[in-house]
């Protein structure tokens, strides 16, 4: 092979190693994702997240308040953990309906580390 082809090759490698040298460390990205994409995915599914509060308010007229999530989203955009971290609403049927949904969604894959957003608030208001 031509030196100028192993300068190149060289450079575009990130140097000249030898066979027995540990491999490069990747540089740490600080690119996550953005609140703002995850509020657009469970804009998205605020009709499933109603629909399932309207049924259970059939059951209790008074069923109103907060949920609050700790969700984990995978690089691949899947919800890997989610689980409740309190709630106002007094309803364990409803509030693992909407776990089960939470762990449906799905954000879409993005060469980003495992994020976790520890407090992710849904409020549920009855209709005036």
């Amino acid at each position: 092979m031509k030196l100028w082809a192993l300068v190149a090759i060289a450079l575009l490698t990130g140097g000249f190693h030898e066979a027995s040298a540990q491999p490069p460390t990747p540089i740490p990205s600080n690119e996550t994702r953005s609140l703002d994409e995850i509020q657009f995915v469970f804009d998205r599914a605020k009709s499933s997240f109603y629909a399932m509060y309207l049924r259970a308010l059939r059951e209790n007229k008074q069923l109103a308040g907060k949920v609050v999530l700790s969700i984990t989203i995978a690089p691949a955009g899947h919800v890997s953990e989610a689980h409740i971290v309190s709630s106002e609403l007094g309803d364990s049927e409803l509030e693992a309906k909407i776990i089960s949904k939470v762990r449906s969604l799905n954000f879409g894959a993005k060469n980003v580390p495992e994020f976790t957003h520890p407090n992710y608030p849904i409020k549920f208001e009855s209709p005036a």
